[in-house]
């Protein structure tokens, strides 16, 4: 048109208002808050409710250390181990776009197992309170590591790569 307008811009710009419009209120706000709850909030509750008293110098204690260094060094060994061993009798295959270093940072994202770990801890030092102190102490460090170390070990092997949408 003359004066520069288009007359499509108009149209096109209720129809990206009422397509945002179309999400309600309340399903915003769920996609919004989802990164704080998962993040923040939920694990937050479950330290809370872990009845863990945090002492720096606890860390360093043998139980927290085994603790930690089970959730760090045995999950990924145990992830990988058992999943070569079934790839080469032949019971499994590597999904695609699934090679043993992705494998591997998924094996140290297992090291992650808090609940159970608690769970086990409170049967196995139900009677020593501060040997249950510890082992809480080395679930919550072990977890932390295992989570930074396959999440960098995931972002480092994977950069660049496609997405591969599952089948």
């Amino acid at each position: 048109d003359a004066d520069g307008d288009d007359p499509d811009a108009g149209e096109l710009g209720l129809m990206s208002f009422a397509a945002r419009e179309s999400v309600s209120p309340l399903e915003r706000l769920e996609v919004g808050l989802h990164p704080w709850v998962g993040f923040v909030i939920m694990p937050l509750f479950a330290l809370a409710n872990a009845g863990v008293h945090v002492e720096l110098k606890a860390i360093t204690e043998p139980v927290a250390v085994a603790v930690a260094l089970g959730l760090l060094v045995g999950k990924p060994i145990g992830v990988v181990l058992f999943s070569f061993l079934a790839i080469r009798l032949g019971i499994a295959s590597l999904p695609q776009g699934v090679n043993w270093v992705v494998l591997l940072g998924g094996g140290f994202l297992a090291g992650i197992g808090f609940t159970m770990s608690l769970f086990v801890a409170g049967l196995a030092f139900a009677s020593e309170p501060e040997l249950l102190g510890e082992a809480k102490i080395g679930i919550l460090s072990g977890s932390v590591l295992s989570a930074a170390v396959g999440a960098a070990v995931l972002l480092v092997s994977l950069r660049g790569r496609p997405h591969v949408a599952p089948r």
